[in-house]
Formats: structure tokens, C-alpha cells, sequence
């Protein structure tokens, strides 16, 4: 199995870790969900340039790059409009804590889709 699959895994259980410990009393209960998704998120990205650029001629290797860069920060930012939007749509319903185990539950789904996919890239 390729780290990016391991990592993206990672992902989905540090946002259901997260979800979960949505109501802890302190930061320090957050700590351990945090933790495994910053792992997770490092073994996604780091490999991906990798990953993008392994089997493209060396001429194209620049576009290549850059091509990823952009779709990173696009994607970033559209990810980051739609779990706002979940976010403040789930706040008047119950609060913070509320608001923020619905984001997580949603952010755990583009996770497990990471995992399959890089999943199903790494065998190929």
C-alpha cells in the first residue's frame, strides 16, 4: 500500500477522532486528532509531487509542476469556501461544537476518497 493511501486513511480517522472529541473541555483532548491529521496530511503531499511527475518525459516535468501547484491552491481554497459554508450553516442549529463535528464528518469524505484513489494509483 502507497504512504499517500496510509496517510489519507490517517485523515479519515483524525477527522472521525476529531468529530468525536468535538466537545472535549480542553484544547489537550483535541491534541491526539490534530496530531494524526498532520501526520496523515504529510503523508498525503509529501509523496505527490512524486507521484505526479514519475511517469511524464522530462520536458514536461516544469508544466507538470505547476499544474499541481495550481490545482493545490484551487483546491485549498474551494475546500476550505465549502467547509466554511458547512460550517456557519450548521452553526445556528447547535452551536460550535455542533458546527464543528458536522465539518469534520464532511471533510472525513474527501479523505476516504483520497485513500481509494491513491489507492487504486499505486497499483497501477
Amino acid at each position: 500500500m502507497h504512504a499517500s493511501a496510509v496517510g489519507a486513511g490517517f485523515l479519515t480517522v483524525a477527522c472521525l477522532l476529531l468529530a468525536v472529541s468535538s466537545g472535549a473541555a480542553t484544547s489537550a483532548g483535541l491534541l491526539p486528532g490534530l496530531a494524526l491529521a498532520g501526520f496523515g496530511i504529510g503523508l498525503v503531499l509529501v509523496p505527490l509531487t512524486a507521484i505526479v511527475l514519475a511517469k511524464l518525459e522530462v520536458s514536461h516535468a516544469g508544466a507538470a509542476s505547476g499544474v499541481l501547484s495550481t490545482a493545490l491552491q484551487v483546491g485549498g481554497a474551494l475546500g476550505i469556501a465549502v467547509v466554511g459554508v458547512v460550517f456557519f450553516g450548521a452553526l445556528p442549529g447547535g452551536g460550535f461544537a455542533h458546527a464543528f463535528t458536522v465539518s469534520l464528518l464532511v471533510l472525513a469524505v474527501p479523505a476516504v476518497a483520497t485513500a481509494a484513489l491513491t489507492g487504486l494509483l499505486s497499483h497501477s
